[in-house]
C-alpha cells in the first residue's frame, strides 16, 4: 500500500513539477522513493492544510468573520506546509548519511543539484497545499456552525 502512495506522490513531484532529473535518477531519486520520503512530504501537503482549515471552521467561534480572516488563515496554512516541507526535506536530503547521498555529494554537479531539492519540494507543496486547502475549505464550510459564509 505504501508503494502505491510512493508511486502516486513521486509522479506528482517528479513529473508534474518536473523535479526529476534523469542524470541523477539512480542514486538520488531511487533512495528518496525507497526510504519513504515521498510519502511523508505527500502527507504534509494533504493533511496539514485540511487540519488547519478545520481549526478555522470548527474552533474559531468569531461569528463576524470576513473573507480576509479566511485568507490570512489560508495563507498561514500554506506557509506552515512550506516551512515544514522545507525543513523535513532539507534534513532528509542534505543531512543524510546514506551511501547514495554521500556518493552524490562527491560529484559537484550532483551535489549542486540536490542542495536545491528541498526548496523545489517546498514550492511544490506550497502550491499543492493551496489547492487542497481551498477544496478542503469548500467542503468543511458546509458543516461549520459559525463560518458557513467563508470564503464566499
Amino acid at each position: 500500500m505504501t508503494e502505491l502512495f510512493s508511486d502516486w506522490f513521486a509522479t506528482i513531484y517528479d513529473r508534474w513539477f518536473n523535479i526529476f532529473n534523469p542524470d541523477f535518477q539512480s542514486p538520488v531519486f531511487q533512495y528518496l522513493f525507497d526510504s519513504g520520503f515521498y510519502n511523508m512530504i505527500g502527507l504534509i501537503f494533504l493533511f496539514v492544510p485540511i487540519a488547519l482549515m478545520a481549526v478555522f471552521y470548527y474552533l474559531w467561534k468569531y461569528p463576524y468573520g470576513k473573507w480576509w480572516h479566511w485568507l490570512i488563515w489560508y495563507v498561514f496554512a500554506a506557509l506552515v506546509v512550506f516551512g515544514w516541507t522545507f525543513g523535513y526535506a532539507n534534513q532528509f536530503i542534505n543531512a543524510s548519511d546514506s551511501q547514495e547521498m554521500i556518493t552524490c555529494y562527491n560529484v559537484q554537479e550532483c551535489a549542486d543539484y540536490i542542495k536545491g531539492l528541498p526548496m523545489d519540494y517546498a514550492k511544490a507543496n506550497l502550491f499543492l497545499s493551496l489547492v487542497v486547502g481551498f477544496i478542503g475549505s469548500l467542503f468543511l464550510k458546509q458543516f461549520s456552525k459559525v463560518q458557513t459564509h467563508l470564503p464566499f
